[in-house]
């Protein structure tokens, strides 16, 4: 899990820093060019257009004697960390102000989950407490902190605090429904994931899904003021975090393609030019395509990996939990009773994939959080659960998928993957082009104004 999401952020940000560099270089550029007008400053655009001739020259000449001129291949790899290396700075601030958005929305208090220990005159929740020390002593591991929350989400997730420290959160209505032997099952299952890493695991998915989601929300303008606000909480975030910020913050990155403007119906006024749209000109090169690349990356490759992962992740815990309980008919009364406990209220965003189970599918229009709308659902279906336990369930017949049916998913397949590549390159080629007309010739035309 860890690799996988270090590889998507990894791969993303390096792409969306080599699409920005010309607008970041032009930015910096015209701004030392302004301060030069009172002090003498470098001239970096410049020096940027003489690194892009020499590079330039060092490309093979098709019409010198030899054939080729020698590859310059130290001049481009300055070339490449140079043109890089704001891109990574600011992508690399972005994660810092996700990390701290998701620090924050963890804290417990205020708005969200609305917590609180377990009462001892309760009996349902005397009983979770009970269970919940008896899986950690069978795990050997120390008890977590155990809250309650009055908020009707017949679920229960596991976290960890501002802290550090493992916490285990279960909705009053769940505790009420769930016999025993159910509830031992479902504490197995929270302790589980608490011993196999899940929270880490959890939280990387949260970072990187945040991050595309950022950099799509960027795509669709700075024309709506929806893409402001969200991007003065990332900063407001970094500089000044509060549990009320982190959470709308996380909650606007949830669906990153909708925003209050698009509910609207267009009107005339709409499809005017507006001076904020000519202002948008010279940056919608290479923020629009970081957004569109980002899209489709997010939708077609990191959202079905990390779904599988998690889904991986699911079995794992649930196998766990037979070993702790020594009981598969318990771990799997606790996942049938779960899912069929009702349930009026969602989980918060940045803990709906840390959940025992997935809402049903039937709400999953009504919840909002960052596994919803995914190719591939991140929780496995339930009765694939069940029997993976070796529970006493109904097996269903296995089918076989028929080898045509196979050999035609694997060249449709293998079809998706030229096409992507083809899409890639020819989405490289629009965004340079987008960058050379609206970017850096009006950058070229102030820089010889100003200087």
């Amino acid at each position: 899990m860890g690799v996988a999401a270090a590889v998507a952020a990894v791969s993303v940000a390096v792409i969306v820093a080599y699409l920005m560099a010309p607008l970041l270089y032009g930015i910096a550029g015209l701004l030392l060019d302004a301060l030069n007008l009172i002090v003498p400053m470098p001239d970096l655009i410049g020096a940027m257009f003489e690194r892009i001739d020499r590079v330039i020259e060092s490309l093979p000449d098709g019409h010198s004697p030899e054939g080729t001129i020698p590859f310059a291949w130290r001049d481009w790899l300055e070339f490449g960390v140079l043109a890089a290396f704001p891109g990574l700075l600011l992508m690399a601030a972005v994660l810092f102000a996700l990390h701290r958005a998701l620090q924050s929305a963890v804290t417990l208090d205020g708005r969200g989950l609305r917590t609180r220990a377990p009462h001892n005159s309760r009996l349902e929740e005397q009983r979770f407490e009970n269970v919940v020390t008896e899986m950690s002593i069978a795990a050997l591991q120390p008890r977590p902190v155990l809250l309650v929350t009055h908020r009707d989400m017949g679920n229960a997730i596991f976290i960890d605090d501002a802290q550090g420290q493992p916490v285990i959160v279960a909705s009053s209505d769940l505790l009420a429904h769930l016999n025993r032997d159910a509830l031992q099952g479902i504490a197995a299952h929270l302790v589980g994931s608490l011993c196999n890493g899940d929270v880490k695991n959890g939280h990387r998915i949260a970072m990187v899904t945040a991050l595309f989601a950022v950099i799509a929300r960027m795509a669709t303008g700075f024309t709506h003021t929806n893409v402001l606000k969200i991007l003065g909480r990332l900063v407001l975030t970094t500089v000044w975090p509060t549990t009320e910020r982190a959470r709308l913050l996380l909650e606007d990155l949830v669906d990153p393609f909708a925003s209050p403007e698009e509910t609207k119906q267009p009107t005339e006024e709409d499809n005017k030019l507006t001076w904020k749209h000519w202002a948008w000109m010279p940056v919608s090169g290479p923020i629009a395509m970081s957004g569109f690349f980002a899209g489709i990356v997010s939708t077609f490759i990191l959202s079905p990996m990390l779904a599988w992962v998690w889904r991986r992740r699911r079995f794992l815990a649930d196998a766990t939990a037979v070993r702790l309980t020594r009981n598969p008919n318990a771990v799997a009364d606790g996942l049938q009773q779960t899912a069929a406990t009702p349930h009026t209220a969602e989980i918060e965003p940045w803990a709906a994939h840390l959940a025992v189970i997935e809402p049903p599918r039937a709400h999953r229009d009504k919840s909002r959080s960052f596994i919803d709308g995914a190719v591939l659902y991140y929780y496995p279906d339930l009765r694939n659960r069940l029997e993976a336990q070796g529970a006493d369930v109904t097996l269903a017949e296995e089918r076989r998928t028929p080898l045509h049916i196979l050999a035609l998913i694997v060249s449709l397949g293998a079809l998706v993957v030229i096409l992507f590549v083809v899409l890639l390159y020819m989405f490289i080629v629009a965004s340079l082009m987008l960058s050379m007309l609206f970017t850096l010739l009006p950058v070229a035309l102030l820089h010889l104004v100003l200087r």
